[in-house]
């Protein structure tokens, strides 16, 4: 009898066998909601690894010291000139790529100070020489040691900037060399542009012509005859040719010319102002 287990025994027996089902229990949640938390790791790390792969912007994230490449996506390689991203991550060295290395000094300085910066334009090489401009933004984790960002290669829309500035430099230099003047006008008569001879017929410089409305050149009589014609050709979308219009110069005196009218339309086919020609016979070489 001596050998059997009391009461007491017998109840901290039980709550011992309680303790270890619960923290068997337990143990072993845990070790299923960390299986869980796995799991949902690695499905998010492949599905931003997708989004990363797949994104038409250049993503990267580089070394703030010299410019190394830590990570990347494709497009970020290719803008570069690199087969692969992997290929990237072991060569390339963003510092040495700068045309202008100061823009990257610049840029590391306002990114210590400031955290990050936005829609910064450089000049670059690529890995077989060729030089691509591109539009980058980047934020800093300066303690860490690395930019995160994303970029374009904006070489095209650089290109096709510089083509437009020269076609404009060319047509303006045409315009301005011509006898006859030229204006161009928004729809309630005010002048938007306008050429070298237009001034000179007016007798104002450019900068009191810009913006100058035509009733400030015309008498209030002929007002109406301007008026009858410019709405016309809005109405209907024929030019006018061959119109007299009596112009009052700065200097006051009267001058006929003749002119014509064309409506402008932006990229919607929507008027937006008219321009045209004016020729004074009196400027003109017999």
């Amino acid at each position: 009898m001596d050998d059997q287990p009391t009461y007491e025994e017998l109840v901290q027996r039980v709550k011992d066998l309680e303790a270890a089902a619960l923290q068997h229990a337990q143990t072993g949640k845990a070790l299923r909601e960390r299986k869980l938390a796995e799991q949902a790791l690695r499905e998010s790390e492949v599905k931003y690894r997708s989004i990363l792969q797949n994104a038409q912007v250049a993503i990267f994230r580089t070394r703030i010291s010299d410019g190394k490449v830590l990570e990347c996506n494709d497009r970020y390689a290719q803008t570069f000139g690199y087969a692969t991203r992997e290929e990237c991550i072991r060569d390339y060295l963003s510092a040495d790529h700068y045309v202008d290395p100061g823009i990257r000094e610049r840029m590391v300085e306002a990114v210590r100070s400031q955290g990050g910066v936005h829609n910064v334009e450089a000049r670059m090489f690529r890995k077989d020489g060729e030089i691509v401009w591109v539009r980058f933004s980047v934020r800093a984790n300066v303690e860490a040691g690395y930019l995160d960002g994303a970029g374009y290669d904006v070489t095209q829309e650089k290109a096709a900037l510089q083509a437009l500035k020269e076609s404009e430099q060319k047509y303006k230099a045409i315009l301005d060399n011509i006898q006859e003047g030229y204006y161009e006008v928004d729809i309630e008569g005010n002048f938007t542009f306008f050429n070298r001879s237009m001034c000179e017929i007016l007798c104002y410089s450019p900068e009191e012509m810009m913006g100058m409305n035509n009733r400030q050149y015309t008498d209030k009589e002929f007002a109406k005859k301007v008026y009858d014609t410019f709405n016309r050709v809005y109405t209907t979308g024929s030019p006018a040719k061959g119109f007299d219009w009596e112009l009052i110069r700065k200097d006051g005196a009267v001058r006929i010319v003749e002119t014509s009218v064309a409506l402008i339309k932006d990229s919607k086919h929507q008027p937006v102002g008219f321009r045209g020609i004016a020729r004074d016979g009196d400027r003109n070489p017999a």
